[in-house]
């Protein structure tokens, strides 16, 4: 396909994900100001209930520790809803690190409270330890099957993780993991069901405000927002790319958020037969190259721009898509990522690496800088029916002097980089490592050793 040409040659800015992990070195200001947020959340209910609550000091530590959870815990299901002017400023992984973080500081100062406190009541004790079971249970069950921290890193986890998966699927764990709102009723049973707690009642209308305002941030989030029109679109392709990947292209509803390089969405498919839950999903094509495919294949002025999609039968939910018909409604949420941001505010020369299906974001990369500065897209595949971009891309770099593109059956060695990057690319320019997450975590280590700064690399991690 011949590029669509732009005007001045630089991507249009409009705005700058199975689990999907994006991470890069940059700490942006507004990552401080979240942590620094969340952790002072807690500081007026405790502020409350030390003014209003007569008690000795250890004894009113320990209830500021149970109060500090509690607040963590009720902002951990507000982060949950996925806030896209926080993914914009901080990047979705690092929301999910604020929400884990947040978790674990809170099952920590909750184990503090419920093991140094005693009371002969019953619901007063039962309460508080069903409610603390449960956290120590959510806790252990997303780190192994809701983050990919212990999954990438140790095969053991990885293993288990493969042999509990035949049983409990993605939809499964999502709604496991909703038992976090039986140990917030449980928490609010407790705080009102202590005599001497309850009688400081301006704590106790705090917290249930508190409480209130994180129940109803998660509603909006995932019962009324997604149901807006301007977040529904309809599948006008299905094909098959190769006999394990297709390419599904959505024609998103009026007034929906435009997507910029990079970006990855959230897809609910309403089709009978397939789990009506979200998948992340990256958007392969840049904006000006999805409508003049669409419009290639079937005429179309919508605005905003498709969303084309690549997505390798991998996993419960992916290998079902075969069936997913045209016309099919979706719900997306999104767009998320930093890609585009990231790069846009610099001036590097781009290295694009992708890993099998890991190239889908890196194509509309490749699409929206191929005519303003420097670009390497390396592709690594298993089998040469992966190369199912081989056509665009040779297509980039024809039209583009600055632009290269090299494919490579298994995965870049050492040795194999350091032939095709040289200097100016190794010292100064902006690596983007897309692939599965154990790879990604491997070819990090290989750059680094060939002198790439921390820095100057971002990733994406697909962890199935």
């Amino acid at each position: 396909m011949t590029p669509p040409r732009q005007e001045d040659g630089a991507p249009k800015r409009t705005r700058p994900r199975g689990r999907r992990g994006r991470r890069d070195a940059l700490r942006p200001p507004s990552w401080w100001a979240a942590w620094a947020v969340s952790l002072a959340a807690p500081a007026p209910l405790i502020l409350l209930l030390n003014t209003q609550l007569l008690a000795p000091t250890r004894d009113l530590i320990l209830y500021d520790c149970g109060v500090a959870a509690y607040t963590w815990w009720l902002v951990s299901v507000a982060l949950s809803t996925r806030p896209r002017a926080l993914d914009r400023r901080i990047g979705l992984p690092a929301l999910y690190q604020l929400h884990g973080g947040l978790g674990v500081l809170a099952l920590l100062l909750a184990s503090a409270h419920v093991l140094n406190l005693f009371t002969m009541h019953p619901i007063i004790y039962w309460s508080g330890r069903v409610a603390w079971y449960l956290a120590i249970f959510g806790a252990v069950y997303a780190a192994l099957f809701m983050s990919g921290w212990l999954v990438d890193r140790l095969p053991l986890a990885a293993a288990v993780k493969r042999r509990l998966g035949r049983f409990l699927t993605h939809e499964a764990s999502v709604w496991i993991h909703r038992l976090n709102f039986v140990m917030i009723g449980l928490v609010v049973l407790h705080v009102h069901v202590i005599p001497r707690v309850s009688a400081a009642t301006g704590f106790v209308i705090a917290v249930d405000l508190y409480t209130l305002a994180a129940l109803a941030v998660y509603l909006w989030g995932k019962l009324i927002a997604p149901a807006a029109p301007s977040r529904q679109g309809t599948v006008i392709a299905n094909t098959a790319l190769n006999d394990t990947t297709r390419q599904v292209v959505i024609a998103p509803a009026a007034g929906a958020t435009a997507y910029e390089p990079g970006d990855f969405c959230f897809v609910t498919f309403h089709t009978p037969g397939l789990p009506a839950q979200a998948h992340p999903f990256s958007v392969t094509f840049a904006p000006e190259y999805a409508r003049a495919s669409a419009a290639a294949g079937s005429p179309t002025t919508a605005s905003p721009a498709p969303l084309v999609l690549t997505i390798r039968g991998a996993g419960d939910f992916t290998s079902q898509l075969s069936r997913l018909p045209v016309g099919a409604d979706v719900a997306l949420e999104g767009p998320f990522g930093r890609f585009n941001r990231v790069i846009a505010a610099e001036d590097r020369p781009l290295v694009l690496l992708g890993m099998g299906t890991g190239i889908a974001p890196l194509v509309g990369l490749a699409q929206a800088y191929a005519a303003s500065r420097r670009v390497m897209v390396l592709h690594s595949v298993s089998r040469p029916e992966d190369l199912y971009y081989d056509d665009v891309l040779s297509s980039l770099a024809r039209h583009n002097p600055t632009f290269r593109y090299n494919h490579h059956r298994h995965r870049y060695t050492r040795a194999d980089l350091a032939a095709l990057l040289d200097a100016d690319l190794l010292a100064h320019g902006r690596f983007v490592v897309v692939g599965p997450a154990p790879a990604v975590l491997a070819m990090r280590h290989t750059l680094r050793a060939l002198g790439v700064p921390a820095r100057h690399l971002l990733d994406e991690r697909l962890t199935m």
